[in-house]
């Protein structure tokens, strides 16, 4: 069901490497279903807790989100957690956008594993009070909303796509061809660039 948001503003963090045709269906999701006014990709800096993944050059991560979202006139990108030393916390990128966007109401996009460990985050109270979390299915398994206020979190009813820029890195290391997964944009990037193999 659509709801009326005008101007509202859909926030959209991740390491996106390399961004995919599901987080581009996810957002694309959330803008109709929430009529946001746009979705802002936020490639990630320096993750606070380490995953023991060496992520790609900012630079081309950011290059292959800009190039991922050229096409939709809602989508747009932003580089606050790239410029920023240190860790990248979303309360803290939240905090840029509402006094980026004062007055505009925020939803944060993330995962159903994402809410899982929200607790673990640095101030999930203040996230709330800042933006509402919009939780897309990553895991085929319903969201475990836990003792979060229900009134802060939307389920997206969105359809479970089963892609991971994991798996898309694996396939690239692998030799096997990834076309089908990522904007044409973002392959011929990877390719020039020579990343993941």
């Amino acid at each position: 069901m659509k709801q009326n948001n005008s101007g509202a503003i859909g926030i959209f963090g991740g390491s996106f490497d390399p961004p995919h045709h599901g987080h581009l269906i996810v957002a694309e999701w959330a803008a109709v279903v929430l009529q946001l006014e746009r979705v802002i990709f936020v490639p990630a800096g320096q993750h606070p807790f380490d995953k023991g993944q060496q992520a790609s050059p900012a630079a081309l991560r950011l290059q292959m989100v800009e190039a991922a979202v050229q096409e939709y006139p809602v989508f747009s990108t932003d580089q606050v957690e790239l410029d920023r030393e240190g860790p990248s916390f979303t309360v803290d990128t939240l905090e840029y956008f509402s006094q980026a966007y004062p007055g505009k109401k925020l939803y944060f996009l993330m995962g159903e594993d994402n809410l899982s460990e929200l607790e673990r985050w640095k101030n999930p109270q203040r996230i709330m009070e800042l933006a509402i979390l919009v939780v897309y299915n990553r895991a085929g398994r319903p969201a475990a909303l836990k003792n979060w206020p229900q009134n802060r979190i939307i389920l997206l009813d969105s359809p479970y796509i089963e892609i991971s820029s994991s798996h898309i890195r694996h396939r690239i290391k692998s030799g096997l061809p990834v076309q089908s997964l990522v904007p044409t944009a973002v392959a011929t990037i990877i390719r020039q660039a020579g990343l993941y193999i």
